[in-house]
């Protein structure tokens, strides 16, 4: 059960990202070099479009949660994980606790994504986790395409 003091504004509420581009990998995510992963790609200002092979994910942003002012802690990093499925169905989500026990540093929040184009419900839909730190949600891709489209419509 998801304790109610515990959500995605508080617990981010210092955190930042900061990307200006993306790498791509050709190996899989190794445990225990996360966190080395993590504070490289935050240093080269990238996100990492993980292998074609990657189980789970296929988008990999560092988190920065400290405070900006304060000196880098390499502890305070986390992720936001992304999973992009290719399928007009409905997609469910369940991410398992060893996936991201193998990974990732569980006591820092984590915030993981499903992009559904198969989704039927609008807007972004909270999906159960096993973790009260572990933020999952599905996104219709109709969802993500509208602000786009706008924008584009106004820098034409």
């Amino acid at each position: 059960m998801r304790n109610d003091k515990l959500t995605v504004r508080k617990l981010f509420a210092t955190a930042s990202m900061n990307f200006t581009h993306f790498a791509t990998t050709d190996r899989t995510l190794a445990a225990g070099d996360t966190q080395e992963l993590l504070h490289s790609l935050m240093f080269s200002q990238a996100a990492l479009q993980l292998s074609s092979n990657q189980p789970v994910w296929d988008i990999l942003i560092p988190i920065y949660l400290g405070k900006r002012e304060d000196r880098f802690d390499s502890a305070k990093l986390s992720a936001l994980l992304i999973q992009v499925k290719a399928s007009s169905n409905p997609n469910s989500y369940l991410v398992l606790k060893r996936d991201y026990e193998s990974l990732f540093r569980l006591d820092n929040p984590i915030i993981t994504i499903l992009v559904d184009p198969g989704g039927s419900k609008p807007g972004i839909v909270p999906v159960e986790s096993f973790a009260s730190n572990v933020f999952a949600f599905s996104i219709p891709s109709q969802a993500l395409a509208m602000p786009f489209t706008i924008a584009s419509r106004a820098n034409a």
